[in-house]
């Protein structure tokens, strides 16, 4: 007898998506220098976030694990990134509120969004 192993993954495509729309908006972008790209992000670290939830255990094995169940001390990091890494962030205690964000994006990101007009 054949045992035939598999994994079927599934994409799933918004309904809502315009092929012709984001064909136009792929020709656009790829009109835009690499150079002039930033990405921006928000991430935040606590200790219950660097628990695991999911795992591989052999049959047999133990699959539980003791974690914390109190959050304590909680930061938050803003990031921008372009090709040639990062290059702003800024951290706050606790998470982002809208004043936090626009002072990171003020302060410290605006500034290297400004070197592409200078060339």
């Amino acid at each position: 007898m054949t045992v035939i192993d598999f994994v079927l993954q599934l994409s799933v495509i918004a309904k809502q998506r315009s092929e012709l729309a984001r064909a136009d908006y792929c020709r656009v972008v790829a009109d835009i220098p690499r150079e002039m790209f930033l990405f921006i992000d928000e991430t935040a670290k606590d200790k219950k976030k660097l628990q695991r939830e999911m795992g591989h255990f052999r049959p047999g094995f133990s699959s539980h694990v003791v974690g914390d169940f109190v959050r304590e001390e909680r930061y938050s990091v803003v990031a921008a990134m372009d090709i040639n890494g990062i290059v702003a962030t800024y951290t706050v205690p606790s998470a982002f509120n809208t004043e936090d964000f626009n002072f990171a994006l003020d302060v410290f990101i605006a500034p290297s969004i400004g070197r592409f007009a200078l060339g």
